[in-house]
């Protein structure tokens, strides 16, 4: 009886877990913008609309969307009127309103949060041109129509090329270079196997995969293509850790043929969640094209690896070429590059040789850094 009076009184006593509140985003330290200006790239933004000084929601846009978001990121934004005025109560006030619209929006440690000071006014008239409230920047859903889009926009972006001029215009008509910058800064790189993430919002870095050939039709460096969409149109439920399937791979040898394997593999995709089976693919590559020298991965910077456990069985070094780092680096693809011997490249920089560092090592990336902890790495919080 003693015991179990002991047991029913532990059993009654919350367990506290070490967790973001509310007040851990008020004391984040503020970014200062003359004017703030939303801008998304390859993600997708709702804006809850406020008023000048106030709380209450004017507007809210996609409100729908917000409930299955995959959110990455939310800025609250104000403006400093009166100058330096102290905006903590305001900006309560305003985050518990987009609680009530999700309410793990602070309690998600992945979510990133920003507070963001206005200073481009001297009076209130000023102040209430710029925009108030908070912003809600996600990546959509994973689906058909998604998919769709991509190709259609892929298609857009790749027009039938006759000649050299039409190649120039397209790629200057490209809104993102950073895989053609970081194959031209690697013109060392042979006899190249690519897996490339064909999954939602990758198409600008497809198209530039596919614009390769047509640049470099002589040289043909690229000698296989591995496109992979997590599991073609499965259900999240019924992928299985490296048998999760959607990865077609082929040898084209010019533009259209390769433009046509990462477009069927798009088309077979837009199903499940934002992770993705990166190492299924890289060691389909490693299985089928053994011989390559370089086997390159273009990655999904923001979406995780379903299947980051089967590292231990990658036996190539992986180049990692990182795609969508504007809001920061993913750390599964740090360590990928470091337990292979591999490589690490942004559109900015290029990392090799990351076997070499020693213990207690520091790596800069972008305003990421990194450090060399019992032989891994581990992301260092910004102070």
């Amino acid at each position: 009886m003693k015991w179990s009076l002991i047991l029913a009184f532990f059993l009654l006593i919350p367990i506290v877990v070490n967790s973001r509140n509310l007040n851990d985003i008020l004391n984040i330290k503020e970014t200062k913008k003359a004017r703030y200006i939303l801008k998304t790239d390859f993600t997708e933004a709702i804006v809850i609309n406020m008023s000048f000084g106030e709380s209450s929601i004017v507007s809210t846009a996609n409100k729908e969307k917000l409930k299955k978001a995959d959110i990455i990121e939310v800025h609250v934004v104000y403006s400093d009127f009166p100058k330096g005025i102290d905006m903590t109560d305001l900006n309560h006030k305003r985050i518990l309103k987009a609680l009530e619209l999700r309410s793990d929006l602070i309690s998600n440690e992945s979510i990133d949060w920003s507070l963001i000071r206005q200073t481009g006014c001297s009076n209130e008239a000023e102040a209430n041109t710029l925009f108030h409230g908070i912003v809600i920047i996600y990546r959509p859903v994973q689906d058909k129509e998604l998919m769709k889009r991509d190709i259609d926009l892929m298609h857009s972006f790749l027009p039938q090329i006759e000649s050299n001029e039409e190649l120039k215009k397209v790629v200057k008509a490209l809104p993102d270079t950073s895989v053609l910058k970081i194959f031209n800064r690697n013109k060392h790189w042979k006899d190249i196997t690519v897996a490339v993430d064909v999954t939602g919002s990758m198409y600008p870095y497809i198209s530039q995969v596919a614009l390769w050939f047509k640049l470099h039709e002589k040289d043909n460096e690229i000698k296989h293509v591995i496109a992979f969409n997590d599991g073609d149109s499965k259900d999240s439920r019924e992928k299985i850790t490296g048998k999760t399937g959607g990865i077609y791979s082929g040898s084209p040898k010019s533009f259209d043929e390769a433009k046509e394997l990462l477009v069927e593999a798009m088309r077979k995709g837009g199903g499940g969640d934002c992770q993705e089976n990166d190492i299924e693919a890289l060691l389909h590559a490693q299985s089928k094209f053994s011989s390559s020298q370089e086997v390159i991965l273009i990655a999904d910077n923001m979406a995780p690896l379903r299947d980051f456990d089967l590292i231990k069985e990658l036996k190539i070094p992986v180049r990692v070429v990182l795609c969508g780092t504007h809001f920061g680096i993913n750390l599964q693809y740090m360590q990928l590059a470091y337990a292979t011997g591999g490589s690490i490249h942004t559109m900015e920089k290029d990392l090799y040789d990351l076997l070499k560092l020693k213990e207690g090592s520091v790596i800069t990336l972008g305003s990421e850094s990194f450090k060399i902890i019992d032989g891994t790495i581990i992301q260092l919080k910004k102070i």
